[in-house]
């Protein structure tokens, strides 16, 4: 199988996440805190979700992530939300399905979108 070059011509990079300076994302309820870094066309980002989170949104950009630590609930029009809990995935394509989050108990994430 042939894959399609992936980041053609961004050089190597190491992410000392802790270093860098955390921005604070309220949502109805609870705090999102993110870290992110800018790799060519994508974005990386760590965050942090307090107990109690719940997005103030819906989001329709496409995103690739994992959940470290935690669990989660995603939220989408028109079908049954999912849980997921640390070590699982999710994958959702730009203006495909608008999706919100919630943590009931906090939850610590990467994801590239």
């Amino acid at each position: 199988m042939t894959r399609p070059s992936f980041l053609g011509g961004s050089p190597f990079l190491a992410i000392a996440w802790d270093s860098i300076t955390p921005v604070s994302h309220p949502g109805t309820s609870g705090t999102a805190m993110m870290r992110e870094v800018e790799v060519g066309p994508l974005r990386l980002r760590y965050i942090e979700y307090s107990a109690g989170y719940h997005s103030d949104h819906y989001c329709d950009l496409g995103h690739a992530a994992f959940i470290i630590e935690g669990e989660i609930e995603i939220l989408m029009h028109g079908r049954a939300s999912s849980h997921l809990a640390a070590g699982a995935s999710f994958v959702v394509g730009s203006q495909m399905e608008p999706h919100l989050v919630r943590s009931p108990t906090g939850a610590t994430l990467f994801i590239v979108d």
